[in-house]
């Protein structure tokens, strides 16, 4: 609003002059204007540097809440030595789906949606649970597309594996 008001302001000056009512360095005025061009230019720098680091944490958000899915997902597999169906999704972990050996919940809350509001998604492919986000563009099945990182079979460093049947 106020860079709007100084530059209503030098055109009245500009008018002003033209009109010999007052005599003003056309200087100063250039001046004034090109310091109005540097600080709106640097307003808008810093916006876009906001709007990038906003994006950021969003993405990383989401990956948390990510993590966080998975890990209730393999807890759950755990307890029950079965992921949870695509049917029964993520209310699997809240409510006991008829499941012997089920001690949820395994989250302490529903989980919102993901930081752009748009619902996570649970999949099972070949039998492994995929879980994902739809990110930035609210679509899914797109590059942005943000996904839950699979759990390692390796085991820590100075623990030996165990023998794979």
């Amino acid at each position: 609003m106020l860079p709007i008001l100084i530059v209503l302001e030098l055109i009245l000056l500009i008018r002003r002059y033209k009109n010999n009512k007052l005599k003003i360095n056309l200087t100063v005025l250039y001046t004034a204007i090109a310091i109005l061009f540097a600080i709106s230019l640097a307003a808008a720098v810093i916006l876009f540097k906001m709007s990038k680091m906003t994006e950021k944490s969003r993405t990383g958000t989401a990956s948390t809440q990510l993590s966080l899915l998975a890990q209730a997902i393999s807890d759950y597999k755990l307890d029950t030595k079965s992921f949870p169906s695509e049917n029964d999704g993520f209310n699997a972990l809240f409510i006991n789906p008829g499941i012997d050996n089920w001690n949820g919940p395994y989250l302490l809350r529903k989980m919102p949606s993901d930081p752009w509001g748009t619902s996570f998604r649970y999949r099972l492919i070949d039998g492994k649970p995929v879980i994902d986000s739809a990110g930035p563009d609210k679509r899914y099945d797109t590059k942005d597309d943000l996904k839950a990182k699979e759990e390692s079979n390796q085991s820590p460093p100075g623990n030996p594996a165990p023998p794979s049947s």
